[in-house]
């Protein structure tokens, strides 16, 4: 259930509201408050501030309906306004869903809520209220909104993450230990080096100083509260000379501040790109592993003409989607079949296994053929299909979730396409489609993790998010492998 978001009127510092009649407005930043007490500036310059549960967002939350990435906000044109990032459930303005990826005005002290039941933040309409004395985005990492316990990794498998199913045992852990053995085995010290990129230990000067920043403005607003929330009109010659100078040494900080933070972007961004190369690196490794000769699909690949009227619609060539099988089978290691057919048979891409079909869909690419062909996997191998179905529900489980407790896929994905008879189980999964569920023995668990070895960067973007769903993967293709 959302918190009830703090009301921009509520006093922010002790005394204020004693002086000020009402939340007169001056030119200046926008000001956010969440529903856990936080105070935030929105920069007046139209710089974005973003929120989500990454670390490195401005403004975290560690809340199951947030996603990593979830929505910006930035000043323009005297309005405020935010876009949703392509969040897994969506952001909510008083309450109606937005357009994902628009920017949107924010009408006057208007309620922003991140996913349906997530976090509420109140917006204010364009300028700080006197009330309210401005904040510094300081430190620039803000404490996470109800943590989660759950949250934390089994230190015996891989770095902190989300949603691990580690208090449910079952089958899944032995596939996930599979996995990491496999890894160990194929790079060593590959875990170790991505994890220094994508966690890397703080620069220990640089948080030294936010720290001192920080405990500077506080105290600037603590010993001179009154003083700092005033109108200048309404103080004598030497308040105005005080509050000029105490005015000026905000400023410093919050410019040494931003530097700071520019700084640690900076790095952050490097190490990034240097974590997907080393991905690309390990999917060499793998097609070198396994590689089964430079056509490995072959005849194997065959095409109806309705198949290859929509893939020209695409400016995709019956070779290129030759090359993604091949490549799925050379980094998988596993057996070709005799046949996998590629046919348009509607507008939503699906595998077929009774008639080893794969129908293109309305859009088709590298990674939804990779996807599709995972299925068969699943079908091939019945026992994979269990361990996977095991997995999904011990981490819906550990996330609270009642046994068999299920949600619909059209509100945990609002800008998705459902049908309302399409189910999932909730986790912090690195999409709510991991999570569906089906009647017969196909998941989405190997097909959503294997789609992200099409380069180094989704591979990273899987393994940054939920490396116990990478290892879960790399633990069912050795599986599969040594059957």
């Amino acid at each position: 259930m959302a918190m009830q978001p703090v009301r921009l009127t509520d006093p922010i510092l002790p005394g204020a509201h004693e002086l000020i009649a009402g939340p007169q407005r001056v030119s200046g930043p926008t000001l956010i408050t969440t529903s856990d007490g936080r105070c935030l500036e929105v920069p007046p310059d139209g710089t974005p501030v973003h929120l989500g549960r990454r670390s490195s967002n401005e403004l975290v939350f560690e809340h199951p309906r947030v996603s990593r990435q979830h929505a910006q906000l930035k000043h323009e044109s005297g309005s405020l306004w935010v876009r949703d990032r392509g969040s897994s459930y969506g952001t909510l303005l008083d309450g109606q869903p937005i357009e994902p990826h628009s920017w949107v005005r924010v009408p006057p002290e208007a309620e922003l809520t991140l996913g349906q039941g997530g976090p509420s933040l109140l917006l204010g309409s364009g300028a700080l209220p006197i009330s309210a004395a401005p904040l510094l985005l300081m430190p620039s990492r803000f404490p996470a909104v109800s943590p989660d316990p759950l949250i934390t990794a089994s230190s015996d498998l891989t770095r902190r993450t989300v949603g691990w199913s580690d208090a449910r045992p079952g089958p899944h852990q032995s596939q996930i230990e599979l996995g990491l053995q496999a890894m160990d085995r194929m790079a060593p010290g590959f875990r170790e080096k991505l994890d220094r990129f994508l966690d890397p230990a703080p620069d220990p000067v640089r948080a030294t100083r936010i720290d001192e920043l920080s405990r500077e403005q506080m105290e600037i607003y603590a010993s001179n509260g009154k003083l700092m929330a005033m109108p200048l009109e309404r103080l004598s010659p030497a308040e105005r000379l005080k509050r000029e100078a105490l005015d000026e040494r905000v400023g410093e900080i919050q410019d040494e501040g931003e530097l700071l933070r520019k700084h640690e972007r900076t790095r952050e961004s490097s190490n990034l790109l240097r974590a997907e190369e080393l991905c690309g690196a390990f999917l060499k490794k793998l097609r070198e592993a396994h590689s089964q000769g430079e056509n490995v699909a072959g005849e194997a690949v065959s095409f109806d003409q309705a198949a290859l009227d929509k893939l020209a619609e695409k400016g995709i060539t019956p070779d290129q989607v030759r090359g993604w099988v091949n490549d799925f089978f050379h980094q998988t290691g596993l057996p070709v079949p005799k046949a996998i057919k590629f046919r348009y048979l509607d507008d939503r891409p699906r595998y077929m296994h009774e008639t080893a079909v794969i129908n293109v869909g309305g859009y088709f690419d590298k990674r939804i053929c990779m996807h599709e062909l995972a299925h068969r996997l699943e079908f091939v191998n019945p026992s994979l299909s269990q361990v996977h179905k095991g997995w999904v529900a011990a981490r819906s489980q550990a996330s609270g979730n009642a046994p068999g407790q299920l949600a619909r896929m059209m509100d945990l994905c609002p800008a998705g396409k459902y049908e309302p008879t399409e189910m999932a189980q909730e986790n912090h999964f690195i999409h709510p489609y991991v999570g569906k569920v089906y009647g017969d023995q196909a998941t989405e668990v190997l097909s959503t993790g294997l789609e992200h070895f099409t380069d180094g960067k989704r591979l990273m973007q899987l393994y940054r998010q939920d490396p116990e769903q990478f290892f879960l993967v790399l633990g069912a293709l050795e599986a599969s492998r040594g059957r």
